[in-house]
This record gives C-alpha cells, structure tokens and sequence, in this order.
C-alpha cells in the first residue's frame, strides 16, 4: 500500500506565546487537543488511490486517529484556561438524595469557586438551587431529580468529587460534568439506544461547546459511574456484559476511543442491611469482575458502615455517605490517571 506521510510539529507552525489548542471538527462533533500535548500529527493513506487520509494524532503512548472523510477542518486557538474534565453518571445515587444541611466540614456547604460543575436537570426535576445547563461553582443543590425532593437542598457525589480532584490536582482546573436520572437501568435506559444515554451525550457535548465557545480548552480525564440498584431488580444477568459495553461505548463516544479511566460505585451491603438478594448479587459480582476486563477500571468498595453511610430508606447514600462516596471516586480517578 503506497503512503503519504506529513508530520507536522507544532513548534515550526505556531508561535509559542501561551498555552495552544488544536480543534478537530468533525461530521458530527468536536474534539480539543491540547497543543502542548501533542509529539506529532501524521497523515498517511488508506488506500492506493490516495483518496483516503488519516490523521493520527501521537501524544505520549497514545495515537488518536481520524479518518479525513470525518474532519471538516482543523482550527487552532489561543486559550484562555485549561481544564480537566471529569463525567458522573448513573441514578438515584448519582443524582444525590443527600441533605446538604447535614455536610461537614461546613465549608463544602458553600460555592468552591475553584471548581466548576456543569449539570442536566433529570426530566421533571424540581430542582431550583442551582442554574443548570451552565457553568456554576460546584455547590450542593444539583440533586432533586424527578419529584418532590426530602429535603430542601440535596446533594450527589459532585460535591467531594470536585473538591478531593481539585486538592489531589492543586495546579489545575477541574470541571465536573454530571447527568444522571433515578430509577434508571443499565441494560435499557443507558443502552447505545437509550434516551438517558442519548441525552448524556449531548450534555456532554454540550458542555464541551461551550467551554471552547468561551476561548477555554478541555483535557478529558475519566468518568465515574454510580448505578446498578435498577438492574438488580430487574435483569442482573446482563449486567456485566452491559457494563463492559458501556464502557467501551463511552470511552468511544466520549473519549474519542482514548482508554480513559473509568471508576464505578459498587453495591453496598449498607444498602441491604438484612441481606442481599440474588438480583443485587448478581449485580455486585458483576461491578466487582468488569475491572479485571478492561484496562483503567476500578470500582469502589462502599461496604464500610462507618463511611458509607444511607438514608433510613436504606438505599440511598446520607450526606456523610455522599461525601465519602465522591472522595473515594476522585482518590480511585487520580489512582488512573
């Protein structure tokens, strides 16, 4: 097969006067690069003819490839701020039913101005703290999902996710983007057809827009996932082929094929204080096998009743549970990355 091959570097091209990023805009989407990231660019054929290029983009160990047939164009921009961008998806317990009077230390109560959030209101939501669809401080109150909440202000894993990735991260700018619906199950609702995946996607997407629409680059760092209580109920038995999927789905929707760290909230036996059923064990074997199937998976044990504290309802995570739960996924985040 014949080749033509172009390698680009960066310094030769543009001005080193600040931070740089490369935007590769696609049929249907867009992906930031970061220019100080990248070693190089190629271009090499696909075909004989020399009609087919594709562009890998080599960063590290990592080789990003676009075919040409996909790119509209390629821009490059000045930035203003880079951040790293974390997703958390899932249900009820990534939405968060935990009351935001309860957290301590009292500082986490209020906006972290060094962290941003970015969240999408489940359907019906009630939830009136906090702006959605825009970039807010993170605070408590993005919680509520759909119907009337317990408690006035409500909180997920957002919360000590952001602040336990901002302290691990002191130099860097952390963006949390955060879409999760109750009630919801693997193998339907977050399925490659699924409305609540589809409409993950495009918070994502749209977050992402809006964050270069404002001069700002992004480094995509990892997702952390907090469900598995529907399935349980419903159809365990596909649950850890369809977490396998899921991962792969995202990491290619998302993540532009990038193995990106994946972190997952495993079932609790404090949710089930007088015994799991087979459904939930099912389930939980299941979270607990996945990260021995992929690389860059690690799921988070949430059995210990001094931490990992519930509602009297016994499924959902109290404050202090919530709390722990969002340190623990940004410690197993940073463990990956």
């Amino acid at each position: 097969m014949k080749q033509l091959i172009l390698i680009i570097t960066f310094l030769s091209i543009i001005p080193v006067t600040g931070e740089k990023a490369m935007q590769v805009h696609l049929n249907d989407s867009t992906v930031t690069h970061m220019v100080a990231g990248i070693d190089s660019v190629t271009f090499h054929a696909i075909s004989d003819s020399l009609t087919g290029l594709e562009m890998n983009i080599h960063k590290g160990d990592t080789n990003v490839n676009y075919v040409n047939s996909e790119i509209d164009s390629i821009t490059f921009y000045d930035v203003k701020d880079t951040f790293d961008v974390y997703f958390l998806a899932g249900q009820s317990n990534a939405v968060g039913r935990a009351n935001a009077a309860d957290i301590t230390p009292a500082s986490l109560k209020n906006p972290q101005t060094d962290v941003l959030l970015y969240y999408h209101k489940s359907p019906g939501g009630t939830q009136t703290m906090l702006p959605a669809d825009q970039f807010i401080n993170l605070a408590p109150g993005s919680a509520n999902g759909a119907g009337a909440p317990t408690y006035p202000k409500e909180f997920g894993p957002e919360v000590n996710l952001g602040r336990t990735l901002a302290d691990g991260n002191p130099t860097r700018k952390i963006l949390i983007v955060k879409y999760a619906y109750g009630g919801t199950t693997l193998f339907d609702n977050w399925s490659a057809s699924g409305g609540v995946y589809k409409t993950f996607i495009s918070t994502a997407n749209s977050a992402l827009t809006k964050l270069t629409e404002r001069g700002d680059a992004y480094i995509l760092k990892g997702f952390a996932w907090v469900q598995g209580e529907a399935d349980a109920n419903v159809q365990p038995n596909t649950y850890q082929t369809n977490l396998v999927n899921l991962i792969k789905r995202v990491r290619t929707d998302v993540f532009s094929g990038i193995d990106a760290p994946f972190v997952l909230s495993r079932l609790s036996d404090n949710q089930y204080p007088t015994g799991m059923g087979a459904g939930q064990i099912t389930v939980r074997a299941a979270q607990t096998a996945v990260p021995g199937l992929l690389p860059k998976v690690k799921y988070v044990n949430t059995d210990d009743n001094s931490l990992y504290t519930v509602r009297s309802d016994k499924i959902h995570f109290d404050a202090k549970g919530q709390l722990n739960l969002g340190k623990a996924l940004a410690q197993a985040l940073i463990s990956l990355n």
